[in-house]
């Protein structure tokens, strides 16, 4: 058990508790249960309070439970949780404003993690899958949006991560990421006023992926380290929304595209 108490002074001045509470249980050497129930606020960021009077903290309850499977070379971890966000801190698709939320906001998922380590190699994967939910709620230029996911919320983000001959001076990683696709922004019902007709979802992001190598090169001299790597070695143009735009206005906005790199590293 544990807790925590912060307060935060400025334009928006917060205080409050963060307890948590966990029990787990070894049911023998190689397997854990754990259960866990948390309590967490946080505060706007400056960007989010800039110019935008009443802006208030979001608070989050968080339970969760896990098995943890381990055995001398392999690790494999099960969670899943439910998050409830209160005055949930967003965006409004609209306007932009940033606000919050009238009513709560919810987070289902599962997280798997596994990892194998033979002498040779490591193997590790990642995956969470997540299902989020908005409440139906109206904005103050008199949209009513209807209740769905949240915008810009992928339903599953994946890692794998591959290192060969990792006890060597000459490990190689391989590292591919995968991120499902995601809606761009809340559909909405108009006011009775304006013909009650359904807004445009403005679609949605395509997935993307990618893959990233490093090769290391320990010890090239006395105590120099070398790393050389790819990133994006397919070449893809990684890009994303910053914003749920509206349209016309639906570009992406690329962040990462194919790039080449070196680090020397000297341990005095």
């Amino acid at each position: 058990y544990g807790a925590r108490y912060d307060t935060f002074s400025g334009d928006v001045k917060s205080m409050g508790w963060s307890p948590r509470l966990a029990i787990v249980y070894r049911l023998n050497e190689s397997i854990i249960l754990k259960t866990q129930y948390a309590i967490a606020f946080r505060p706007p960021t400056f960007a989010e309070t800039s110019g935008i009077p009443g802006i208030k903290s979001e608070t989050v309850d968080t339970v969760e439970a896990s098995h943890i499977y381990r055995q001398d070379k392999t690790v494999f971890k099960t969670t899943v949780f439910e998050s409830r966000i209160y005055d949930m801190i967003t965006m409004d698709d609209f306007s932009y404003d940033t606000l919050n939320l009238p009513k709560r906001g919810i987070i289902q998922g599962v997280e798997l993690e596994y990892k194998y380590s033979a002498d040779s190699f490591s193997l590790g994967f990642n995956s969470a899958i997540y299902k989020t939910r908005m409440e139906e709620r109206m904005s103050s230029y008199g949209f009513k949006y209807k209740a769905g996911s949240f915008p810009l919320a992928p339903t599953l983000m994946s890692n794998i991560i591959l290192t060969v001959n990792q006890n060597t001076k000459y490990p190689t990683t391989f590292w591919y990421h995968y991120i499902a696709g995601k809606e761009r922004k809340s559909e909405y019902l108009l006011t009775a006023n304006n013909y009650g007709y359904l807004g445009p979802s403005n679609g949605e992001i395509a997935p993307q992926d990618y893959l990233n190598i490093t090769q290391q090169f320990k010890g090239i001299t006395k105590n120099l380290d070398l790393s050389v790597g790819a990133q994006n070695v397919f070449g893809k143009t990684v890009k994303t929304l910053y914003m749920p735009l509206s349209q016309p206005n639906n570009q992406d906005i690329p962040y990462m595209g194919q790039m080449f790199w070196m680090n020397l590293l000297y341990k005095f």
